[in-house]
């Protein structure tokens, strides 16, 4: 089947819809490109999609789960031994939920019984629904659910609905909402005729089969979908009322026609100057308008010019398809995530900007500001800041008129007298432990603020004594920073209250991450929390996200340790820069497996790569491989006489390998893997599926180092046999 194809069957299965035009078109774009498989893609539904999220909650029943997905997919309830197998399968966690949908649509096909041959007929016929409904340029996901409540194995509803998708105009701007509204009402009637009365169906086929066949430009199409609408309408209780369904539909044709027999010529409507419609969970705005408009994504509104736009479709939107409006500049406004930490889609939108409170910007600025045309600050007023915070917000924005305080040590305070930072803060305090404030410099800091937060370990401040208790009493405010357990003793103590008291932590990555689990409220509710020594050591890339949303900042340094999978697939989110910006990266098979050093062997795919250490360099993962730059590219080999010598170039670790068609060397080198049966997807290499060109990657280290820097030959269309000898199969 074609990546359409496959899509539209996945659309119908799971969100029991036919495919909007916008989400097939970006999804058939991201498989034709092969930035992402189908399995993907259903997984990233099931786990990521509003609109998935909304029909499958995580909370649904695994019972209950697999109950939907046989409606949805199979207008049928499952028997009683495969709703207990697949329930067992996903309670255990032996099959994730996404995996189980593929399992049912795969199943479909391949059950040749006669339940099995229906099964596969509907997901068919679906499917082409689907596709019609997408080609038409449709959004509307009520149309999209209502469009398939008429179809069925039988292959007159397949016709039905065609016919009826058939009448719809390709132009946007002629889809007015009466027109669709007389569709669905239509369909609607067809559907009670599937039920009540199916022995008209045939009938109605050709009725239908004629209309819009007959309908042309000058057909008044609301009047004639009034006259389908009677006809279906009437044969639920009339056999009657489609004898003749042919000579019916012609004469209904000419009655809706101008100068065939009635009608009045349609009005063509002005096309809009923008329309605002929302598409799982995407605004697209189309017309044909010249003024600049504004999205914020925050309040959910959209205007152009000073004018307000009604935005149709239901849910929330996150993301703007702006693709259709190219006349006026298009702005997208919002939160910190709403904007870029979400992984929105944004096509055609012109500025992203930014308007959030000044600790998020700061926290998230790092990984997910960069491509962001303006920052604001909320409300114009940032709060407490340290001196560092307030340089970095001051960057980020390109402005410093927001209102804020300063609060910090007293070394950066005294280093800090007479800039901005102070000078323009609405009030400057001296935060620091008690050694620090009865110090020389405590002192000149506290004589220039003339206050100061006693900010001190819970040891320290439980039994304090001599001048450290006359530093408490004089504080204007005695804060506990201390670690995960020293805040426990003092919460256990009674000095600190979760929902009350101002507290801040600092503590390992690990520890941090580990109370999280147990006791979100804890670091939730601190003022502070912050990453010991600014370096977080080893995470895996859900544990860099988690401790991302709970520290102050995330500069703090680190290394990714994660399988294969995730690091390819954090390569194409929203959050790639995880694994660019750690220290140093591993890869680990399913076994625990070090993938950068060591071997792997799955089905088709042998790395037998030794030291390799260069990880920036290469990304493996059990199904493919990913690299920078443009391999060199070789198409034709004489199976007789080319080989590789890799030894006989003497290439550095800085090399790479050249090769002369036609030229007979020997593959030597020990340091080097062969990769057959695998295909080239942009710069991905990976396992090829029935029907892609497979070929070979060679992958190789010619220079006995450490440190892998050659890339390979990429061989489309051959193997490579256990001599290194390429054969050619095209």
């Amino acid at each position: 089947m074609s990546h359409q194809t496959d899509l539209a069957q996945l659309y119908t299965a799971f969100f029991n819809r036919a495919p909007d035009a916008a989400g097939l078109a970006y999804w058939v774009a991201k498989l034709d490109a092969g930035t992402i498989t189908l399995e993907a893609i259903a997984k990233n539904w099931v786990d990521q999609q509003p609109e998935g999220q909304t029909k499958y909650p995580d909370g649904l029943s695994s019972n209950d789960f697999i109950k939907a997905i046989y409606t949805n997919v199979l207008n049928r309830t499952a028997d009683d031994a495969g709703l207990q197998y697949w329930q067992g399968q996903l309670d255990s966690g032996a099959i994730s939920r996404d995996v189980f949908l593929a399992a049912v649509i795969s199943g479909a096909h391949a059950n040749t019984s006669a339940q099995g041959l229906l099964d596969a007929q509907l997901l068919t016929n679906k499917a082409d629904v689907g596709l019609a409904f997408a080609d038409k340029g449709l959004n509307d996901t009520s149309l999209a659910a209502k469009v398939l409540t008429t179809v069925t194995a039988n292959a007159d509803s397949l016709s039905i609905t065609l016919s009826l998708i058939k009448l719809v105009p390709a132009n946007s701007s002629l889809q007015t909402t009466d027109l669709l509204s007389r569709v669905s009402d239509t369909l609607g009637k067809v559907a009670a005729l599937i039920t009540g009365a199916p022995s008209e169906l045939h009938d109605l086929a050709t009725y239908l089969s004629t209309v819009s066949a007959s309908a042309g430009g000058t057909t008044d199409l609301g009047a004639l979908l009034t006259k389908v609408g009677n006809v279906t309408a009437a044969a639920l209780t009339d056999p009657t009322a489609l004898d003749n369904p042919a000579d019916l539909a012609t004469s209904d044709v000419a009655a809706t026609t101008p100068n065939t027999g009635g009608g009045t010529p349609p009005t063509t409507p002005e096309p809009p100057a923008l329309t605002a419609t929302i598409v799982d969970g995407v605004l697209k705005l189309s017309g044909t308008g010249t003024s600049d408009v504004l999205v914020d994504v925050h309040t959910q509104k959209v205007t152009i010019g000073a004018e307000a736009v009604t935005v149709t479709g239901t849910g929330p939107f996150l993301g703007v398809n702006a693709s259709t409006y190219a006349n006026g500049k298009v702005t997208a406004v919002g939160t910190v995530k709403e904007i870029v930490a979400k992984n929105p889609t944004y096509i055609g939108v012109d500025s992203l900007e930014v308007v959030d409170k000044a600790w998020t910007i700061l926290t998230w600025a790092d990984n997910y500001l960069k491509d962001v045309q303006k920052i604001s600050v909320l409300n114009n007023a940032a709060g407490t800041l340290s001196v560092d915070w307030y340089n970095s917000l001051v960057t980020l924005t390109g402005t410093n008129t927001w209102t804020h305080d300063i609060r910090d040590t007293a070394t950066k305070i005294n280093s800090s007298v007479g800039m901005d930072a102070l000078s323009k803060a609405s009030q400057v305090v001296v935060a620091d432990t008690l050694v620090n404030l009865e110090s020389v410099a405590g002192g000149t800091a506290i004589d220039a603020t003339g206050g100061y937060i006693v900010l001190d370990t819970w040891a320290h401040i439980s039994s304090p004594q001599g001048s450290d208790a006359s530093f408490i009493s004089s504080a204007q405010q005695t804060i506990v920073h201390d670690t995960v357990a020293g805040m426990q003793a003092a919460i256990s103590a009674g000095y600190v209250t979760v929902n009350v008291s101002d507290y801040e932590v600092e503590d390992t990555a690990t520890n941090l991450l580990a109370i999280n689990q147990i006791d979100v409220t804890l670091l939730k509710k601190a003022s502070s929390v912050l990453v010991t020594g600014d370096d977080a050591g080893v995470l895996n890339l859900s544990e860099r996200l988690e401790l991302g949303t709970l520290t102050d900042d995330d500069y703090w340094a680190y290394s990714i340790k994660d399988s294969t999978e995730n690091i390819l697939a954090n390569a194409k989110s929203y959050q790639s820069n995880f694994s660019k910006d750690a220290s140093s990266l591993t890869a680990i098979t399913s076994s625990g497996v070090d993938a950068l050093d060591g071997d792997i062997s799955t089905h088709s795919i042998v790395l037998a790569f030794n030291g390799l250490s260069d990880a920036s360099t290469f990304t493996f993962a059990t199904n493919g491989y990913t690299f920078t730059g443009t391999p060199d590219t070789f198409t034709h080999f004489n199976a007789a006489t080319d080989k590789i010598d890799l030894n006989a170039y003497g290439l550095t670790g800085q090399d790479t390998l050249s090769l002369v068609q036609g030229e007979t060397n020997a593959v030597m080198n020990g340091h080097f893997a062969v990769l057959n049966n695998v295909t080239l997807h942009g710069t991905v290499v990976s396992a090829a599926s029935p029907g892609e060109t497979a070929g070979t990657l060679i992958l190789w280290d010619a220079d006995n180092t450490a440190a892998i820097k050659q890339v390979g030959v990429w061989l489309p269309g051959q193997t490579v046999d256990a001599t290194s000898v390429l054969h050619v199969v095209d």
